[in-house]
């Protein structure tokens, strides 16, 4: 039988995502005020950590009715087939506001990695078949290009610029200041059937397996998971999590330098900001030196990362007193990070020896571990609810249950594969790709997995990645972890190599430069085979391929 998660169900609110985080946000305001604040004193919610630009939420809500007035005017939604915003652009805070403004004009929308090929721009054009494109200026160009080749003809005055400048374009600055709203009304949901069949979002997963997928979520998929994941509390309905504002947590500052094309970071901007007050402090990519010097500035209390941001901090810094850190290369400039309270991991799994480091990194402060996938909106497993034994990386969520299936598809207590059911599951993929939910509602999610009675669940790695020798199955993941308790390895990924059941372990190392000794990969072969009794073969490499979001990409190795 499919395990059920430990935590009572929570009631799910009748309400569009937009009704759902505007309330809440305007909920702390009214609070605010009526103990005697201030409009003007009201802190911002979105702050961009390169330039200091700031969003408050009753700027995020004029923008954003700007927006959907616009949208509207301009024929969104005027036809079934011209509903989707896509915005393609370097990171930049205003993607809050235009995700709003699409719902707010019952619109669809999505969101495309400024770094992706013209060819890969064109293929997702066509699946989604944007009616308007929020564009960078300086990706015009690409933009044009993308188009031509997936056979796609946007008007211009569709075509709006979230920044720079071109002549003949609408740019997002001059609808934000020049609109008139006062007579606009927002989309809202009629009742449970809209909720659970209107598209809110589609988003990509990062590919790491294959080619990238249009996730669709809709509104009931995103109510679903901001309650399931904690964001009432166990508060039973709206009305409760509104009314008890003066209970809520004292909001944090947050720091993210997560790409917005992926669920994770388009949480965190988009979500996480409103339903709880905290504020997000958003660099646009990640850059070791700007991340602490951004900690410092802003005293950021809350991390929003992944293993790969924390890996760039740890191999290129070194903890030179509490609170305190520098790189090593430079330890004259300190860097005071002694404001960190939790960092939050997430996106890809963390290897057990790098969590230790990292706690001594930080100074022992949580390191909370999310376990998710794009198609369950973000949301497996935590540690929000009640704290997971040690090994794992969450408890189920409320409102959910899973099981593991072995290769026959029968359920099992041993590893498998791992399978989740609840309502926060996506409805399918845009380019009529097969739905990964069955028949009987499970999300076969391809992580090899386990979960015990009490809803913990303990991930190895995926399926996809399982390297299948004449020992049986090997995760890579424990290989890695091992091997990163080796202080001679900066970073590490291991794949399989050879047929089906005779395949062998391969390490593609980057060795600490400073360490790189002519027996190394020698004895880091004798390691393994000390710690896992494993036999494998290490190869030095410059860097491990990984994704915007920080995974491992497996087949590109052997490339590098």
């Amino acid at each position: 039988m499919p395990i059920s998660s430990p935590i009572p169900d929570v009631k799910i609110p009748v309400v569009d995502i937009t009704s759902l985080f505007f309330e809440l946000a305007q909920a702390r305001v009214d609070a605010a005020i009526a103990a005697g604040g201030a409009m003007e004193d009201e802190p911002p919610l979105l702050v961009d950590g390169i330039t200091g630009r700031s969003l408050r939420f009753t700027e995020i809500k004029k923008q954003s009715l700007a927006i959907a007035h616009t949208l509207k005017e301009r024929g969104l939604c005027s036809r079934p087939d011209t509903q989707t915003v896509a915005v393609f652009s370097p990171t930049d805070i205003s993607f809050c506001c235009i995700h709003y403004g699409t719902l707010m004009a019952a619109g669809v929308y999505t969101a495309l990695a400024p770094d992706l090929s013209t060819a890969e721009v064109a293929r997702r054009l066509a699946e989604v078949k944007p009616t308007f494109v929020f564009v960078a200026a300086e990706l015009i160009p690409v933009l044009l290009a993308a188009c031509n080749l997936a056979g796609l003809d946007i008007d211009q005055e569709h075509i709006i610029l979230v920044s720079g400048s071109c002549t003949g374009y609408t740019t997002l600055s001059s609808i934000c200041s020049e609109t008139d709203t006062s007579l606009f009304e927002p989309y809202a949901i009629a009742d449970v059937e809209e909720q659970r069949s209107k598209v809110a979002i589609i988003i990509y997963t990062s590919g790491t397996t294959g080619d990238a997928k249009g996730v669709v979520i809709t509104h009931g998929n995103l109510a679903n998971m901001y309650t399931m994941a904690g964001g009432y509390s166990a508060r039973t309905t709206q009305e409760d999590a509104v009314s008890s504002v003066s209970e809520w947590p004292k909001p944090s500052r947050v720091l993210s330098a997560l790409p917005l094309s992926f669920i994770y970071g388009h949480s965190v901007l988009c979500y996480q900001s409103l339903a709880t007050g905290d504020c997000i402090v958003q660099l646009p990519t990640f850059d070791a030196a700007t991340y602490l010097e951004t900690i410092e500035r802003y005293k950021i209390e809350r991390l929003s990362g992944t293993p790969s941001i924390l890996h760039g901090l740890f191999c290129c810094t070194a903890r030179v007193a509490e609170g305190t850190v520098a790189f090593v290369d430079a330890p004259s400039r300190t860097y005071d990070i002694s404001s960190v309270k939790v960092v939050g991991c997430g996106g890809a799994a963390l290897a057990n020896s790098r969590r230790e480091r990292y706690l001594e990194y930080f100074g022992s402060v949580p390191i909370v571990i999310g376990y998710g996938q794009t198609e369950s909106c973000g949301t497996i497993a935590g540690g929000w609810w009640q704290k997971p034994v040690p090994g794992a990386v969450g408890v189920l969520y409320p409102n959910s249950k899973a099981k593991v299936i072995d290769a026959e598809g029968q359920e099992t207590a041993a590893f498998g594969e791992m399978c989740v059911a609840g309502p926060h599951l996506t409805r399918g993929y845009v380019g009529g790709q097969k739905s990964p939910v069955d028949a009987d509602g499970f999300l076969h999610t391809g992580d090899y997995a386990r979960i015990d009675t009490g809803g913990n669940v303990f991930l190895r790695c995926r399926m996809a990645d399982l390297i299948y020798s004449a020992q049986g199955p090997i995760s890579p993941v424990d290989i890695e972890s091992a091997l990163f308790e080796h202080l001679s390895v900066e970073d590490c990924a291991v794949v399989g190599e050879g047929v089906r059941g005779q395949a062998r372990p391969v390490a593609y190392v980057v060795p600490v430069p400073a360490l790189r000794t002519p027996g190394l990969f020698a004895d880091l072969e004798l390691w393994i085979r000390e710690k896992t009794g494993l036999s494998i073969v290490c190869r030095e490499v410059d860097e491990i391929p990984k994704s915007p979001a920080g995974k491992v990409i497996r087949h590109l190795l052997g490339q590098v």
